[in-house]
């Protein structure tokens, strides 16, 4: 599989989406991400992963990922990838939360990664994945 995480700073971002629909808002979540990585697949920009701690010295991270429209036509090598670096994101932050909007394909996705799931009255589904989910 030639897909691969690479670690980024802002102005990468920024250059990457330059000219984006949401582009701003991307960016704004993206200020307090660490680490900030994006996904590709060959040349392919599949998108972004961000963890954002809520304290300096904090053991968890909420976890975003904004993927891109090509990323749905490799959904099996997204699977993949993520799969083979949670035992990294682990290592820093052994438990991972994070919102999704509650579709089958995205609950699915984070249920093979070891997401427990909960509403929170917002309309978003909550999940956790704790690093000794098995």
């Amino acid at each position: 599989m030639n897909a691969r995480l690479e670690a980024i700073g802002m102005q990468r971002l920024r250059d990457l989406a330059l000219g984006w629909p949401g582009a701003n808002a991307l960016i704004e979540a993206s200020r307090l991400a660490d680490p900030l990585f994006e996904a590709r697949f060959g040349e392919v920009l599949l998108g972004f992963v961000g963890f954002v701690p809520p304290s300096t010295l904090s053991d968890s991270a909420y976890v975003w990922v904004h993927t891109t429209s090509e990323a749905n036509q490799h959904r099996l090598v997204v699977a993949r990838l993520a799969r083979r670096w949670m035992a990294t994101f682990h290592s820093r932050y052994p438990t991972l939360f994070g919102h999704c909007v509650g579709s089958p394909g995205s609950m699915a996705w984070l249920g093979s990664l070891g997401a427990q799931f909960a509403t929170d009255g917002s309309g978003l589904i909550q999940f956790t994945i704790e690093a000794n989910h098995d």
